[in-house]
């Protein structure tokens, strides 16, 4: 028997019904709570009833994206309790739909969900997110906040032509480089070209090196010879303001920021494997929400006499804490290179896609 249309169109409605309640309920919670926590700051400094109602308008966005995955878990619950007091999970059973087919809508919809986070987080949330920080810097506290982080230790970057620029202090300011040295290489990675220099600045054209030693290594054995100038220009295709780190947190960089970050820094031949990972942590998240949601479905298939609104709250709480938990020790383990940044990542998605699989076949059967 072929299931009519409608019963997916219902059962998709009714889902996403409760999805939007759980999202702005959570939402609302969540920010409540920051308002509480921040508020007497605000007006210790007097901020404007516009500015207070704009910064908490720039972070709804993204707090919707992160407390996505326990809103699916919750609608998913909320949904299957619903439709099986009303007696409708018996009726669709009987008109010859079996759990995999009840389960299909709510796992596609989950499967959207988690497009849709990638698709907003990527077009205006994590900017929202950060103007908020802005707002608060420059209108409610009036700080001032520089985006820039304009001097640093231990820079490295790609210049092109198979140069790499070490530096042991970088200074955006005076437009300086300490402590210098340049790697010249092939196109097979061997180096033939070393220059030494304890400054590097930056003219306004062109970057110039004082004191300079310059190392070439020629023929298979290597040989080297030294010479020494002066002053030295390389036209070096980075500015000062090019290699200007942001102040953004992790969370207020998109994904197209962070790669393209990851690929500079891989290009110069730094240390990426915390920045891969991170990558790798966002993605995991907008997908779990069809982790979750595949968690979800044989509980609220299975609860019987037990299901309401209480235990949806008790196990969407209970998983919350475990999955965080999960995420906590695949960070741990990547961090201390136990695991490589993917599956550091994907640690927590890895082990509830095992369980619900599971838990899912147990019910069918």
């Amino acid at each position: 028997m072929r299931e009519p249309r409608t019963v997916y169109f219902y059962i998709t409605k009714e889902f996403f019904k409760a999805f939007a309640a759980s999202v702005a309920a959570i939402t609302i919670i969540m920010l409540a709570n920051e308002f509480f926590e921040v508020i007497h700051e605000m007006l210790v400094y007097r901020a404007s009833l516009s500015s207070i109602f704009n910064y908490f308008a720039y972070r709804a966005a993204l707090t919707s994206l992160k407390i996505s995955p326990i809103a699916t878990l919750l609608s998913v619950l909320f949904t299957l309790n619903n439709m099986a007091k009303h007696n409708e999970i018996t009726a669709m059973k009987t008109s010859g739909m079996n759990l995999a087919r009840i389960a299909a809508p709510i796992l596609l919809s989950s499967l959207l969900i988690s497009f849709a986070v990638i698709i907003i987080h990527e077009s205006f949330a994590a900017e929202l997110y950060y103007k908020s920080k802005m707002l608060k810097h420059n209108q409610i506290l009036k700080t001032g906040f520089d985006d820039r982080v304009s001097a640093a230790d231990n820079v490295a970057f790609s210049s092109g032509a198979g140069i790499t620029a070490y530096a042991r202090h970088f200074d955006s300011d005076k437009g300086v480089l300490e402590n210098v040295f340049l790697l010249y290489c092939k196109s097979n990675g061997s180096v033939f070209r070393r220059i030494d220099s304890p400054l590097g600045r930056w003219d306004g054209k062109e970057w110039k090196f004082y004191d300079c030693s310059i190392r070439d290594f020629s023929g298979p054995l290597q040989v080297e010879t030294l010479k020494k100038t002066a002053v030295l220009s390389i036209a070096l295709r980075e500015r000062p303001e090019d290699l200007v780190k942001s102040k953004k947190l992790f969370e207020e960089f998109t994904l197209a920021e962070m790669r393209k970050y990851i690929d500079n820094l891989k290009k110069s031949g730094g240390i990426f494997k915390q920045q891969e990972m991170n990558y790798q942590f966002k993605i995991s998240l907008a997908f779990a929400n069809v982790i979750l949601a595949l968690i979800g479905i044989p509980f609220g298939l299975g609860a019987g006499k037990y299901s309401g609104i209480i235990f949806s709250f008790v196990v969407s709480l209970i998983f919350a804490l475990i999955y965080n938990n999960l995420l906590f020790i695949g960070q741990s383990l990547g961090s201390n290179n136990l695991l490589n940044p993917f599956f550091a990542a994907w640690f927590g998605n890895i082990l509830f896609l095992i369980f619900g699989a599971a838990m899912l076949y147990r019910v069918r059967k």
